[in-house]
């Protein structure tokens, strides 16, 4: 039987990483689901996606102009052709509202979910999530349904395991595999960045001296992950006959650093360069949760745009910062058998040196077509 795959978010990081995989190393037939307001955008899209697809044939490649967030989103799509289905569309950030979070990361995951049902050929159903739909549950993570009983930093969190349940409790007779990420903070061992997120946010407000505490324990784990592992692990979840269940694509506790162990390397970065050196910058201090919570609301009162727009992203997420826990990988291991964590001390070098010389992506870096799309001006992706 012949492959055909169904990517919402087809234009986001993963989303697209993805589609490159599929039409590089199989024959499958990739239809991109992109979010398009008019006609105008959806060609912008298009043309953004096939610069992004650079090198391969985009003769099986085929759109589906929608919004999961309609009626209908997949009315175009035939289901009787789909043999698989990643989802990666999804409102990402931590600051997300709670209607716009359900909105589109739940009731979309929903839509999306019913229509698999109707795909009488489908193998595989590829339900991208974070590793912090676990909430700001402490101790050990296992790759198993998450629980709610501790909370939430944030709604983005609370969507991600709001569409986990009900994955697993409608639809649990689907070939689900449920695919938890961590934070994805480079492009690969070369240290490129082309997305950003609030971890790459956070660094610029230490290097440029806007901020001078951490919020957090020292001793926390900060999970973290490059896009060419995720993808890969995305790519063989998916395609795998017998992976239906959950995993975690993060690696293990001795393979991340701590926070403690985090800011002093980048720190160690930081002073090395000779403009940061010229600023006389000193090291920030680690705080409780209440001393920068009453720092977040003061600087979101006082600060200029920049500070604020970066606190709004770090802010909702400090929580997880308090909570120190222990992933488990062993399924994603077992399932993808020639798993090798990564040396992260040095892919964290390169990727803080690249974001120093790059000025945080104002100035481009070399990069290959793949990474070359509007990514950061987009609101849905993960």
């Amino acid at each position: 039987m012949s492959e055909h795959i169904l990517i919402t978010g087809g234009d986001g990081y993963v989303g697209l990483r993805t589609a490159r995989a599929y039409l590089e190393e199989t024959d499958a037939q990739v239809t991109l689901v992109l979010r398009a307001r008019d006609a105008e955008e959806a060609e912008n899209k298009r043309n953004a996606v096939a610069l992004g697809l650079w090198g391969v044939d985009l003769r099986r490649v085929s759109y589906v102009h929608d919004d999961i967030t309609g009626e209908a989103p997949f009315a175009e799509v035939d289901p009787k052709g789909i043999t698989a289905i990643v989802h990666a569309a999804a409102v990402t950030r931590f600051n997300v509202e709670r209607p716009l979070a359900e909105s589109v990361n739940v009731e979309g995951a929903k839509k999306l979910l019913a229509f698999a049902d109707r795909c009488p050929k489908l193998e595989s159903f590829g339900l991208l999530s974070t590793v912090y739909s676990c909430g700001l549950l402490p101790g050990t993570v296992s790759e198993v349904p998450a629980r709610q009983d501790h909370g939430f930093a944030n709604h983005y969190e609370w969507s991600k395991w709001a569409a986990e349940t009900s994955a697993l409790e409608a639809y649990s007779h689907l070939p689900l595999r449920i695919i938890r990420i961590a934070t994805l903070f480079a492009d690969g061992d070369t240290g490129q960045v082309t997305q950003f997120n609030a971890f790459h946010n956070t660094l610029k407000l230490y290097f440029y001296g806007l901020l001078s505490l951490v919020p957090g324990k020292l001793d926390t784990p900060v999970y973290l992950v490059a896009g060419d592992f995720v993808t890969r692990s995305v790519f063989r979840l998916v395609r795998s006959k017998s992976a239906k269940g959950i995993y975690h694509v993060a690696h293990e506790r001795e393979h991340n650093p701590t926070l403690g162990e985090l800011i002093s390397q980048v720190f160690d970065i930081y002073e090395a360069n000779e403009e940061f050196r010229r600023k006389r910058i000193l090291r920030p201090l680690f705080t409780d949760d209440e001393s920068f919570e009453i720092l977040a609301e003061t600087v979101d009162t006082f600060a200029g745009a920049v500070t604020r727009q970066a606190l709004q992203s770090m802010t909702p997420f400090a929580r997880q910062l308090y909570v120190h826990k222990t992933l488990s990988n062993t399924r994603m291991q077992a399932e993808l058998g020639d798993y090798q964590p990564p040396n992260y001390r040095a892919q964290l070098a390169r990727t803080v040196e690249n974001l120093i010389d790059t000025k945080w992506g104002r100035h481009s870096p070399k990069i290959t077509p793949v990474a070359n799309h509007p990514e950061r001006t987009r609101q849905y992706a993960v």
